[in-house]
This record gives C-alpha cells, sequence and structure tokens, in this order.
C-alpha cells in the first residue's frame, strides 16, 4: 500500500524512447530538407513532390510530438491525478469522480475515465507500474477494468 501521509506528490513522465520520438522526426526533416535543397537523387520530376510531403509530414509530426512527449506529466496528489500537456488543455480528476480506470494491454493505454472528462496514459511511461498501484489505491480495485 502506498503511504500519501509521505509521499504527498508523484510525477510521472513518458519514457526515454517515447520521448525521442519526436525529436527523431525533426531529424528526418532535417535530413529531407537538404535533400530538397541539394535536389540530391531526385531524377524524376514528380519525386520532389513525395520528398516535400515527407519533409511536411515529418516536421509537422515531429514538432507536435516534441511538444506533447517532452512537457507531458501526470501528477498524483493526494487529491487528484492531473495530466499536464503543452499541447492541449490540463486536465485534472478528483479522486471521488473517477468512475473507472481501463487498462487496455494491447492498445498500451491506460484510460481513467472520471464523471465529465477523462484522461489517457500511456502504459510504457517510466514508473508505469508505481502509477497504476497509486491509481488503483486511490479509486479500489472493484473500479479497474483489464482489457485484452
Amino acid at each position: 500500500m502506498v503511504n500519501f501521509e509521505r509521499d504527498m506528490r508523484h510525477t510521472f513522465r513518458p519514457s526515454l524512447y517515447q520521448r525521442s520520438i519526436g525529436p527523431v522526426s525533426l531529424l528526418i526533416s532535417v535530413i529531407l530538407l537538404i535533400v530538397l535543397l541539394t535536389k540530391w537523387e531526385i531524377d524524376e520530376p514528380n519525386e520532389i513532390y513525395w520528398v516535400i510531403g515527407m519533409f511536411v509530414f515529418f516536421l509537422i509530426g515531429g514538432l507536435y510530438l516534441t511538444a506533447e512527449l517532452l512537457f507531458f506529466q501526470v501528477v498524483v496528489s493526494e487529491s487528484a491525478l492531473s495530466a499536464k500537456y503543452i499541447v492541449r488543455a490540463d486536465k485534472r480528476l478528483a479522486w471521488s469522480e473517477i468512475e473507472s480506470v481501463d487498462i487496455s494491454m494491447k492498445a498500451g493505454i491506460i484510460t481513467v475515465n472520471g464523471k465529465r472528462d477523462k484522461i489517457q496514459l500511456p502504459k510504457g511511461m517510466t514508473n508505469a507500474d508505481k502509477l497504476l498501484q497509486l491509481i488503483v489505491s486511490k479509486v479500489g480495485k472493484d473500479k479497474v477494468n483489464n482489457t485484452k
């Protein structure tokens, strides 16, 4: 059982692997930009459109994922579960308003359902087992649903 008197607040972040996806996409977009500027190995007239499309895809995706995952964190306090984002609005669910916790092993997502809102957490977060243990200790095992 977790002692909340001793540990009043816990912060969880995505794993290093998850946080690296955005910067890797940005690196790929830089490589594609170099290919565009030098026209390296672009032989056919339509190939440039494919390279431009891939550049835009990796640039936009990389910017979004970098902003979202580098600054995303989950805070477990004595009063609530909070998810802090930089791209979206922050979400906060008081322990009393949580109706269920769904754990999808196949999708790798923990969904905490409240009366008005829900928070989705990647199961691959750093210390995800401790996070799940803290959530279960606050809401009770009867509200936890394991799905495949």
